[in-house]
Parts: structure tokens; sequence; C-alpha cells
């Protein structure tokens, strides 16, 4: 029986090894990255039919002296309310800490 382990073990490593080396890239497909098998009509442009057609401008970021993007004043106005939500939370839990009955992995 030892010996049909041992063909039987080659013959596995020979089928790994044939299909290894038969192995390549598969591509796109028919029409593209995004559109799995429609015919090439529906692909867009070129070969790779997977563009986002965004038209707008681009974006113009203002970067800070120390690196980092300065916020948007959507994005001011949101960390604005935000912060005013979490000190109102705050305020209402008059410094307690929240007292949780179960925690991660049981009760305590």
């Amino acid at each position: 029986s030892l010996w049909n382990t041992r063909v039987m073990n080659s013959l596995v490593v020979l089928v790994a090894c044939l299909a290894a080396a038969s192995a390549s890239y598969a591509g796109y497909g028919w029409a593209g990255a995004h559109y799995g098998y429609a015919p090439y009509a529906y692909a867009g442009h070129g070969w790779y039919g997977g563009h986002g057609g965004y038209h707008g401008p681009l974006a113009a970021p203002v970067v800070l002296p120390s690196g980092y993007l300065a916020d948007t004043p959507e994005v001011a106005a949101a960390k604005g309310a935000h912060l005013n939500a979490v000190a109102n939370a705050a305020h209402r839990n008059r410094g307690r800490r929240l007292q949780r009955k179960h925690r991660y992995g049981g009760q305590r």
C-alpha cells in the first residue's frame, strides 16, 4: 500500500505541475473588466470599458503648510456639528462614565 501512496502522490504532483505550466492569464473576458461576457458593442471605449463617466471639474485641493489637506466648508460644518453633539452628550452625562452591563466576551 506504500507503493500505491507514492504512485498517487507522484501523480498528484505531476498533474499540479502540468496545470501550472499550462496556465495563462485569462484577460478581461469578451468585453472588458466590468461587463462580464457582454458583446464588444457594450464595452464602451476600447478594450477596457470600465470608465466611470465623471465629467465634472477636477479637484483642486488646498494643501496646508503642514502638508495636510484643508477641510472644505461642508466638512468643517459637519465637524463642528459633531463636536457640538459630543459636548452636549458629555454635558448631559455630567462626567459619569457609561455603565455597560454587557461587554464583549460575556457579562461582567
